[in-house]
């Protein structure tokens, strides 16, 4: 039994008990390592393969910001672009100080959006939006929807400081009016087909029922059922581009290793240029130490750069560099354009990262170890 192995069935699927995990690393546009364990639903011990498939939340992110630089790198958008110029709702976002509206001291600009510096939040379910699910019939565009996150009280000026928030789901509906199409079908064109991501979408669609993973939370030491549904799809026709993804780790490590590979896929496809890339990376917002407020499961050794945490301090195996992002259910995606190397795996723990942080550090560190060169 290989190291990887035998660390993955000991640790992580014996010690800790994940439901299913999906894992591929890949070089270079090569398979180093690729792995299935668990059951996609363990009540009808169903094992999981290759074609099962999860939701990924925030691992949605980075395929948005890099669909979205695509627009940047094409001279259609600029990240000193004001939201309103596209969105005119949020020319009218305000803040609230002594009980009363004020206008904040500077507009919110594309670049906010990228690094989560614009002032919002990350709560989907406001008043306005409620109303707005109401009046639509739970049926409210993605625009619709995004237009109405501006009638809530910013938290703080624009571009002061990092805050978690729904700010890749306004990049989404920025980039419709841009391309002048949905993004969801924007992705298809510009990412998933031609990556050949033929498992990867936006939507729940009908007739994937016994394809999705079952989805668990951690109680204790057991696991509880808690179904196939994804919070974040907040009506019928929302794209949420902040976590609405279902894919998994075969489809999601193409995606992987093109940037791990400067933005070239192993079909020669170009999905982005390498200064573009090293764009993405470059450290914008320090951490909580630094006082830029930017907290990941990773840790402190990860600034924020234009929607990925990338890594500002070596540690023993990965190096200064690698970046990536996670999603609410525990999967995970690391990036190093340096070696090459892209490790991608997939998880249904909606518990994470409370009770299973330590397998992103474990398996990064031996997947560095074992397969860069």
């Amino acid at each position: 039994m290989c190291e990887m192995t035998d660390y993955i069935k000991n640790f992580i699927m014996t010690e800790k008990k994940v439901p299913a995990f999906g894992i591929e690393i890949k070089r270079h546009g090569e398979s180093l390592y690729s792995g299935y364990f668990g059951f996609s639903d363990h009540e009808r011990n169903i094992p999981l393969n290759k074609d099962h498939l999860f939701f990924m939340y925030s691992m949605t992110k980075p395929i948005t910001v890099s669909a979205v630089m695509r627009l940047v790198e094409e001279g259609k958008l600029s990240l000193e672009d004001r939201v309103d110029k596209y969105l005119p709702a949020f020319s009218n976002v305000y803040l609230i100080k002594d009980g009363v509206k004020v206008k904040p001291n500077n507009p919110i600009t594309v670049k906010h959006l990228f690094t989560m510096t614009a002032g919002l939040t990350y709560d989907m379910y406001t008043d306005a939006v409620n109303d707005l699910k109401k009046r639509t019939d739970n049926k409210a565009s993605t625009q619709e929807v995004v237009n109405e996150f501006a009638k809530t009280p910013l938290i703080d000026h624009p571009g002061k400081r990092f805050n978690y928030s729904l700010c890749h789901d306004v990049l989404g509906a920025v980039a419709e009016v841009v391309t002048g199409k949905p993004f969801s079908d924007y992705l298809d064109e510009i990412v998933f087909r031609p990556l050949g991501m033929k498992n990867s979408r936006m939507f729940n669609s009908e007739g994937l029922a016994d394809k999705i993973v079952t989805q668990y939370s951690c109680s204790g030491s057991d696991y509880v059922n808690v179904g196939k549904g994804n919070g974040f799809y907040i009506t019928e026709n929302y794209v949420s581009s902040g976590a609405g993804l279902i894919s998994n780790a075969t489809d999601y490590s193409i995606f992987a290793d093109t940037l791990a590979n400067g933005g070239i896929s192993k079909n020669g496809y170009r999905l982005l240029n390498l200064k573009t890339i090293e764009l993405l990376t470059s450290p914008q917002v320090g951490t909580n130490e630094d006082k830029g407020g930017f907290t990941c499961a990773c840790g402190k050794d990860y600034f924020y750069g234009l929607g990925v945490r990338t890594r500002v301090r070596e540690s023993e195996y990965s190096p200064i560099g690698e970046f990536g992002w996670d999603g609410a259910a525990g999967s995970y995606v690391c990036m190093d354009v340096k070696s090459g190397l892209s490790v991608t795996f997939t998880m249904n723990t909606l518990s994470w990262p409370s009770t299973l942080s330590c397998v992103h550090d474990g398996i990064r560190e031996l997947a560095f170890k074992l397969y860069a060169k």
